[in-house]
């Protein structure tokens, strides 16, 4: 059994400052959840606290974080804390905070030093892939990064050089992706405090030089069917403690 966790933390204090489900990160728990089933124990983390009390209990085997540009330190700092109580601890980022250029990608990973793997773009079906070599290189890191050189959009350092895989094309079918509402992976955060968030479709026509969405890699729009949708908007409506939805198509 691997216990992996994934964590998009959200600093807590006189309020919740990204009070959102963590939508994006469950795709990608969800996504893992399908392929590997019973041999993988996914836990899904928003709050700090509650990732504390889990990491009292046990560690995980592969840690995951999104990052945004509000929790990139929180996260690595997590990171950090979890590499000093076990180096074997793999680590894997994604998400919309990373820089676009080779340049400015190295400083980003020398600076956050103890992420191991960075996925740009989608990372639902390529954090797969890279679960599948880490599990059959024994969680050995020097070996996943010497034979990780055929997954898609996975950059990381190795002998202090900046490894640039392949960017592979957008996911043709995102429905492939299963909900995690309907998984019921989400249920702990239906609370008084963090609002339910879905997505309709990905991708943007448009080319917004300030938007994560506005390049060439999501310039075509790929849509969830109807009959999904309505399940989740159902699924939330049944649990729902707060009053508001957040849809968050670009």
């Amino acid at each position: 059994m691997v216990n992996i966790s994934f964590a998009d933390l959200t600093h807590t204090g006189q309020i919740v400052a990204a009070n959102t489900f963590p939508l994006g990160i469950s795709y990608v728990a969800a996504t893992t959840k399908k392929h590997f089933n019973s041999s993988v124990n996914i836990d899904i983390f928003k709050y700090p606290d509650d990732f504390n009390s889990y990491l009292t209990k046990k560690l995980p085997d592969v840690a995951c974080f999104s990052s945004f540009v509000w929790n990139i330190r929180l996260a690595h700092t997590y990171a950090t804390k979890l590499k000093e109580i076990n180096s074997n601890i793999i680590t894997v980022f994604g998400g919309p905070h990373f820089p676009s250029e080779s340049s400015e990608q190295k400083k980003f990973l020398e600076e956050f030093n103890n992420i191991d793997f960075y996925i740009e773009y989608e990372g639902e079906f390529n954090f797969r892939d890279l679960l599948i070599n880490i599990i059959d290189q024994k969680f050995n890191l020097s070996k996943i990064k010497e034979t990780s050189s055929e997954i898609q959009n996975l950059r990381f350092i190795h002998d202090n050089k900046l490894i640039q895989n392949e960017i592979g094309g957008k996911i043709k079918d995102i429905n492939e992706i299963p909900s995690p509402y309907l998984m019921g992976i989400m249920d702990k955060f239906f609370d008084d405090i963090l609002i339910p968030v879905i997505q309709t479709n990905r991708g943007c026509p448009y080319k917004c030089a300030f938007c994560w969405e506005g390049g060439d890699y999501f310039n075509k729009i790929k849509r969830f069917d109807k009959e999904r949708l309505f399940a989740e908007m159902d699924y939330i409506a049944d649990r729902a403690k707060v009053n508001d939805l957040c849809i968050t198509d670009a």
